[in-house]
């Protein structure tokens, strides 16, 4: 990792919602892992162009899968769905643990390139 990069921060979006401070949660472990700085600010605004904003000077950005006004039922909300199509840098989205039950749960590494191409 180059310098320039590990001095980028991690960003994480929380409105209050149980799945966005585990979120939060989780973004201070991986900064502490990496090590970088942790964005703790508050900014007003649609909250997916903010982000977007951000993510620009980020290497990661940690969201919940749903927050507050989240509709029962969405594995993936709005703000997480518009954060993640757009990102200048890696995405984490933590599922809601409420709202989806995984039964013999499995990882898989999704490889994702720019413009489609493989």
């Amino acid at each position: 990792m180059t310098q320039a990069r590990a001095q980028r921060p991690v960003i994480v979006g929380v409105d209050g919602s149980d799945v966005t401070l585990a979120a939060a949660r989780f973004a201070l472990d991986e900064a502490r892992r990496r090590p970088a700085p942790l964005i703790t600010e508050v900014r007003d605004g649609d909250p997916v162009a903010v982000l977007h904003e951000l993510s620009a000077r980020a290497q990661l950005i940690v969201l919940g899968s749903r927050g507050l006004g989240g509709v029962a039922g969405l594995l993936l909300g709005s703000t997480a769905s518009g954060v993640v199509a757009h990102a200048q840098c890696p995405v984490v989205v933590l599922p809601d643990d409420t709202s989806v039950v995984v039964r013999d749960p499995r990882s898989a590494v999704v490889p994702v390139s720019a413009g489609g191409n493989r």
